[in-house]
């Protein structure tokens, strides 16, 4: 079973923010394994994630924060899609973490 990690900064009610519940939790019913890495573990969305997925609280009150533990965390997960709706980071720890992760941005 291939595992999802999702990044996002937080779960405020935004348009990209829902967007990646709908798709965390269809990926889910999919029989994906799916997990949400947040840069602070808030917002008014966390209610609608099915309770199969892992939430991954960061603890940063900013984006450029958590980078640093946005990138320890990667280097020691298992994750094979990294899936992203914040900014390009994702694809400069494509490059630290190797090719053998998809990265979609």
């Amino acid at each position: 079973m291939k595992k999802i990690s999702i990044v996002l900064p937080n779960r405020e009610g935004g348009a990209a923010e829902r967007l990646a519940i709908y798709l965390a939790n269809d990926w889910v019913g999919r029989g994906f394994k799916v997990e949400m890495v947040l840069m602070k573990k808030h917002g008014e969305l966390l209610s609608i994630l099915r309770p199969e997925i892992l939430i991954i609280d960061l603890k940063a009150k900013r984006f450029r924060n958590g980078i640093l533990r946005l990138y320890k965390y990667f280097k020691s997960s298992l994750s094979q899609i990294l899936f992203g709706l914040v900014c390009g980071h994702l694809l400069q720890f494509q490059l630290y973490l190797g090719s053998s992760r998809n990265v979609l941005v």
